[in-house]
């Protein structure tokens, strides 16, 4: 009896050795941001900027979609919450062009995976650590903060896309694919190895439409603000979200 308990704990110890050699990408969601069907490219350069702390961040990549990126929704990838990380409005004092511009943090519903996206024209989510369900808009893709490119409609906008698991760096993840980015910067292909297709989430919710009214009063403070100053949220009204 004892050997056979010896060889169920060997058993038991192997298999959670495994779990942990896994690569990264296994715990990758299967959701997207963008609606299904969006064509996109996907390119980085030696030394491209990630969030602070740095040490947290995986391979930044920049996506530009088919037909532009301005006003286009940005969907959850999936059942978690939204991290406000950082606003012009607040934490740039209304400078669109300094720093990541309007960005945020999706972490996935059981805390393991994490996304930031940036440069967001708005956000859509009514206050920090929102709840969201896969598919619900919780932004709208846009320009704000340093970005390269000034003329034409699409403004240089993109959207700015790192990933982690339990927040450590991970590879860029959409679809239940590897985000392979081009090393030329904002690379507009429009096929090959770098042009991906959407498959995207299950909608289940709509999106919050802004609201006038003013910010909200309670404080919350963000740890990854670059000034460690707390933040106000404007709310939204209308919303069909959580």
């Amino acid at each position: 009896m004892r050997s056979v308990t010896w060889i169920r704990v060997a058993t038991v110890g192997f298999v959670a050795a495994c779990s942990l050699l896994l690569p990264t990408v296994a715990s990758a969601t299967s959701g997207d941001l963008f609606p299904p069907g969006t064509g996109y490219c996907a390119s980085t350069y030696p030394g491209h900027p990630r969030p602070f702390p740095k040490a947290w961040w995986g391979p930044s990549v920049d996506i530009n979609r088919n037909g532009g990126d301005r006003d286009r929704p940005l969907l959850a990838p999936g059942d978690g919450k939204v991290l406000v990380w950082t606003t012009v409005r607040m934490t740039y004092r209304g400078q669109r062009a300094a720093g990541w511009g309007n960005s945020i943090v999706w972490i996935s519903a059981d805390g393991h995976e994490q996304i930031f996206v940036g440069h967001l024209d708005s956000i859509l989510t009514r206050w920090p650590q929102q709840r969201v369900r896969s598919g619900q808009v919780i932004g709208v893709a846009g320009n704000t903060g340093h970005v390269a490119g000034t003329g034409g409609a699409d403004a240089g906008a993109h959207l700015h896309v790192n990933r982690m698991i339990d927040w450590r760096p991970a590879p860029v993840v959409l679809s239940g694919r590897v985000v392979v980015p081009s090393a030329t910067p904002g690379d507009g292909c429009g096929s090959g190895p770098h042009h991906y297709v959407s498959a995207g989430p299950e909608a289940r919710r709509g999106a919050c439409t802004s609201s006038p009214a003013a910010p909200l009063t309670r404080p919350t403070p963000l740890m990854s603000d670059p000034d460690t100053r707390w933040r106000w949220i404007r709310p939204k009204d209308r919303c069909s979200g959580a």
